[in-house]
């Protein structure tokens, strides 16, 4: 009786522990056709209680999101042409540009050192960045 109960009880009680370590946060960053660089991921500028309990069990902007930091974090973690394409590809659906349109990006870091924060740039696509097909 004892095996079966220890057997149950992660499935009760979960373990909180998601991340194997923490690391500086990656940020992305993009231009269109030479315009100003900006910060892909989306904010809401006010968060009321309302949206914050919707956003509990609907946010499909935010999964978007943090699908694209995924694809940095991997890409920053091995970087190869594979999955440089398919980040791009993923970009560029997000922000709902065909591959016509002259997209740059970087990724950077962000990280708290000395008490201020800190952002180093580590990726940055090439200037045009082919698409994979």
């Amino acid at each position: 009786m004892l095996h079966l109960i220890m057997l149950i009880l992660p499935a009760l009680i979960p373990s909180w522990r998601f991340f194997k370590d923490v690391a500086p946060s990656p940020r992305i960053k993009a231009r269109i056709d030479g315009s100003e660089w900006r910060e892909v991921q989306r904010r809401d500028e006010r968060i009321t209680v309302q949206l914050s309990s919707k956003h509990l069990f609907f946010n499909p902007n935010w999964n978007a999101d943090l699908f694209l930091v995924s694809l940095s974090e991997r890409l920053i973690a091995t970087p190869n042409q594979e999955r440089k394409a398919r980040f791009d590809n993923a970009l560029r659906a997000h922000l709902g540009l065909d591959k016509a349109t002259h997209l740059e990006w970087r990724l950077s870091l962000v990280d708290y050192h000395s008490g201020r924060i800190v952002q180093e740039v580590v990726f940055e696509s090439a200037d045009p960045m082919p698409a994979a097909a």
